[in-house]
């Protein structure tokens, strides 16, 4: 449990494209290095099939690492997705949740009660 709290992975983009809408930047989000990768189809539906609705293939995902300071964003190589896909990824790498949801906001307190933990010897 603790590798994956101190490896945060995070939120994604399923089936529908762009098309989720975005709330508000997360207040004192970090700022996070961004990585983008163009996978095969068959490696990013695997990559990336934990964050997809179910029944609908995922078209890009992204994944964030507090502890590393990166976001890594999951494309497919074989079928690029719009240009809409990628804003939607890069606005979850800069610390936007889908409207409603609290994923990425989540995540980010716990890495910070991990640290805090860590800081204070526990």
């Amino acid at each position: 449990m603790q590798g994956y709290l101190s490896t945060l992975l995070a939120v994604a983009l399923g089936a529908l494209g762009g098309c989720a809408s975005m709330g508000p930047a997360i207040e004192d989000w970090p700022e996070l290095a961004v990585h983008e990768h163009h996978l095969p189809r068959a490696r990013l539906l695997e990559r990336c099939k934990k964050y997809a609705a179910f029944g609908s293939p995922p078209v890009a995902c992204a994944e964030v690492n507090f502890a590393a300071g990166r976001c890594d964003i999951w494309l497919n190589a074989d079928s690029p997705p719009g240009p809409h896909v990628l804003r939607h990824e890069r606005l979850h790498c800069s610390g936007h949740d889908h409207e409603g949801e609290t994923t990425l906001q989540d995540l980010l307190l716990r890495h910070r009660a991990l640290a805090a933990k860590k800081q204070n010897g526990g």
